[in-house]
């Protein structure tokens, strides 16, 4: 679903039956922040269907609220790759999440070995060396794609990753991804027209993130969560749960599935982000801190 910026100016402009206006990415956020907000009655939760959609409308309001009256309106979006590539906009009323995504800083979470003991065998989980070592191999598997994926962005190859298919390349028995495999597996799946790498981008791109830096020249991927994309790591472990650490059925663990595990158990541990200190900090300063507050 498409929306404009136009057309999200003058929805918003004509409501008032709320108190804020929360815009967000999509459907997925929008269930996550109805849960995590206290007085959500009166917060009019606006899926943008895009962050640039969300940046674009927060940059409109701020350049028109000299001159027209909005309700307070903050936009919330993933961090992506926008601040270490320097493109992501300004504002005290755009946040971001802590890590690369908010399904990152799910599994960054306490989170992660709720839903594990939740949805995965015990004996399956102590068997590849428990919880950390699960997470471990989550996270350096989905590393690998992450690095093709800033990688194409920070290069400007516009290699397309919307047919990647996870299952195909990951091992069932590891979880591991061979980025060569993964490579040709991007490659074939690119079309007629579509941007390809050779396997001097492989190479490339991981000296690229080591490389890379941001704010007072620190690495910036010194978390692996600000690389990895949160859907990947989802889509890893609802392989994992169908052999490798459970046996669910492949309906059972989808990828919608686990993330929604993981936003119910996520709730209960997003205070402590820096997410939502932000969050409340906006909503003092806006003086709503009274009617919203983070659960």
């Amino acid at each position: 679903m498409n929306i404009s910026v136009d057309e999200l100016i003058t929805e918003l402009s004509m409501t008032y039956s709320f108190r804020m206006h929360l815009l967000v990415e999509g459907d997925d956020d929008r269930k996550f922040f109805s849960a995590a907000l206290k007085g959500i009655d009166k917060v009019n939760v606006v899926c943008c269907w895009g962050a640039d959609t969300v940046s674009s409308t927060i940059q409109e309001i701020d350049r028109l609220r000299k001159s027209s009256q909005f309700l307070p309106t903050l936009g919330i979006i993933d961090r992506d790759y926008r601040m270490v590539l320097g493109i992501l906009y300004a504002s005290p009323n755009l946040l971001t999440s802590d890590l690369r995504d908010i399904e990152c800083m799910m599994v960054g979470s306490p989170a992660f070995e709720a839903v594990l003991s939740e949805f995965g065998s015990e004996k399956k989980i102590d068997a590849f060396g428990g919880t950390d070592s699960v997470a471990r191999t989550t996270i350096n598997s989905a590393s690998h794609i992450g690095k093709l994926r800033f990688h194409s962005q920070h290069k400007g190859l516009n290699v397309s990753f919307q047919l990647l298919d996870i299952k195909k390349i990951l091992d069932r028995k590891t979880l591991s991804i061979d980025p060569k495999a993964l490579l040709n597996h991007l490659n074939a799946r690119q079309g007629a027209n579509g941007s390809r790498m050779t396997d001097n981008d492989l190479a490339v791109a991981d000296s690229s993130c080591k490389d890379a830096k941001c704010e007072k020249e620190q690495p910036y991927f010194k978390h692996p969560l600000l690389l990895c994309r949160g859907h990947d790591l989802m889509e890893v472990l609802a392989v994992a749960f169908r052999s490798t650490l459970g046996s669910r059925t492949a309906a059972e663990s989808s990828r919608e599935n686990i993330e929604s595990l993981f936003r119910l158990s996520y709730v209960a541990h997003f205070r402590n982000s820096q997410l939502a200190i932000s969050i409340e900090s906006w909503l003092k300063s806006s003086n709503l801190h009274t009617t919203v507050s983070v659960v």
